[in-house]
């Protein structure tokens, strides 16, 4: 977690723990999709994704990270999960996946023209009715260029949630979903109090932490739903254009916030 996220643990668990409560409540996965993880970082997505799925395939430009994730599927008998580093052969053909996953990744694409060539992509290899899944950093007044944005001391654009609507609009995928991740107070003040007893959380969880967490969880996918303005970590799913292949697609529960 530490090699995608940051070091302080208690962090991590809270931030990885949110995030994926949302999916699992809000991706219409089916056993037979087929997912594209586009950043695939150590595996974190495509490992959660491989025992929902028929089929994963992860991508990342870093060989490193690509590697941590084979080993760590291996490690876990993961078996219908695949990594490649990205650029290795030839690109997916048309319609390849029934979703893709983009988690952290176009904030750090700066230029406006590769992140719509990036976008584009997605659209292509997801198949008709299919869907795409991102989570990025927005900024809700305009773009707003970061210079070094925390631990890794990279550049970074947060663009605005309208941007990217209508970037995938433009390639034929609709918004169905929109919300913001990470919004729980419980967790922010009791993170606050934490880190001024203790400092940073470098080794496992202490007893009773994982509780907190949980119910911060609950507590954001309440709050983040209500929370329409405001800038941070948002969470966009589009769907394709077209006539899915197969039985009908499942539903999503709630209508989008903040479109």
């Amino acid at each position: 977690m530490r090699a995608v996220i940051g070091r302080d643990d208690v962090y991590n668990h809270y931030i990885d723990s949110t995030q994926k409560a949302l999916y699992a409540r809000v991706l219409p996965l089916r056993e037979d999709f087929e997912v594209l993880d586009f950043g695939c970082g150590n595996g974190r997505w495509a490992l959660w994704f491989a025992p929902r799925v028929i089929r994963v395939v992860g991508v990342d430009l870093s060989p490193t990270m690509v590697s941590t994730a084979q080993r760590l599927a291996s490690e876990r008998e993961v078996r219908n999960a695949d990594f490649t580093v990205l650029g290795d052969g030839a690109p997916f053909p048309d319609g390849s996946f029934d979703l893709v996953n983009c988690v952290w990744v176009l904030k750090y694409i700066l230029s406006g023209a590769e992140a719509t060539k990036t976008i584009a992509e997605f659209s292509r290899v997801t198949k008709p009715g299919g869907y795409v899944a991102i989570i990025d950093q927005v900024n809700w007044s305009g773009d707003l260029l970061v210079e070094t944005e925390g631990y890794y001391r990279g550049r970074a654009l947060y663009r605005t949630p309208g941007s990217y609507i209508e970037a995938f609009k433009n390639r034929g995928m609709h918004l169905r979903y929109h919300a913001i991740t990470n919004a729980s107070p419980l967790f922010w003040a009791y993170s606050r109090v934490q880190r001024a007893l203790y400092g940073p959380a470098k080794t496992s969880l202490r007893p009773g932490l994982r509780w907190i967490a949980a119910a911060s969880v609950r507590g954001d996918l309440l709050t983040g739903r209500a929370m329409r303005f405001r800038s941070g970590h948002h969470f966009f799913l589009f769907q394709k254009e077209g006539e899915a292949d197969g039985s009908e697609r499942g539903g999503i529960p709630s209508p989008k916030p903040g479109s």
